[in-house]
């Protein structure tokens, strides 16, 4: 079976990043046996979050696919999602199960607007986080442009909305595949097999990226740390 894992990394700041998480992400993808890919070439020119729906085209060549955002590392105790999540299921944390709403994130506001302008769907609950998912072949239409598109929701939004119109359903994968600050933040993210440093990214401050550089390059050092003394 081929499999891929793929992640996205379009502009300077990104690739900043990208060198610092990729190489976690590469390992996972050798340990699973699968190949690793960089969506990097902008061909929607969109908003570069919509940039992920290029998977459409590379479910043309694999049967199955996880997706894992940049901003991520992926510990070397990870399990193999492909063995997690059935073929026939859509694999994403649902978020909403911790947090469906605060004063920096509404996703209730964002289920509303989304069906306002593309149309009801009975859609009310259960929001997925994106920025790991695990797809199969038959998952390729949640990622047709075509459908219409939010921008100013962001493709997360966009995502959800297509796999409820679609009628996927949604293998829940938990917190500790998906572990960000944003959600359940009293839990140790250094238990978790994949840390996300989304919205606040661990830090004071929404979005600014040299504080997520900064954690991130700390984070690193500290499960060295932790592994080096765990194999001694």
């Amino acid at each position: 079976m081929n499999k891929a894992v793929v992640t996205l990394c379009i502009g300077e700041e990104w690739k900043r990043m990208a060198s610092l998480t990729h190489p976690t992400i590469k390992s996972y993808a050798n340990r699973i046996d699968a190949d690793f890919i960089v969506i990097n070439n902008p061909v929607f020119n969109i908003d570069p979050g919509f940039e992920k729906f290029q998977i459409a085209n590379i479910l043309e060549h694999y049967n199955r696919v996880i997706f894992l955002d940049t901003d991520i590392i992926v510990r070397s105790f990870c399990p193999d999602l492909f063995d997690i999540v059935p073929e026939r299921d859509i694999g994403a944390f649902i978020e909403s199960n911790y947090m469906f709403w605060s004063e920096e994130v509404d996703q209730r506001a964002a289920i509303r607007g989304m069906q306002e302008q593309l149309g009801d769907i009975s859609w009310n609950k259960d929001y997925c986080n994106t920025g790991v998912l695990v797809v199969s072949k038959r998952h390729a239409p949640i990622f047709d442009i075509n459908h219409g598109q939010v921008v100013h929701l962001h493709e997360q939004t966009q995502l959800n909305y297509n796999i409820k119109k679609l009628g996927f359903w949604v293998h829940d994968i938990g917190l500790r595949f998906n572990k960000m600050d944003l959600v359940n933040p009293g839990a140790e993210r250094f238990e978790a097999y994949i840390m996300h440093y989304a919205g606040r990214g661990y830090t004071n401050e929404f979005h600014n990226m040299e504080k997520k550089l900064a954690r991130i390059k700390e984070d690193l050092n500290i499960i060295e740390q932790i592994e080096r003394y765990e194999n001694e």
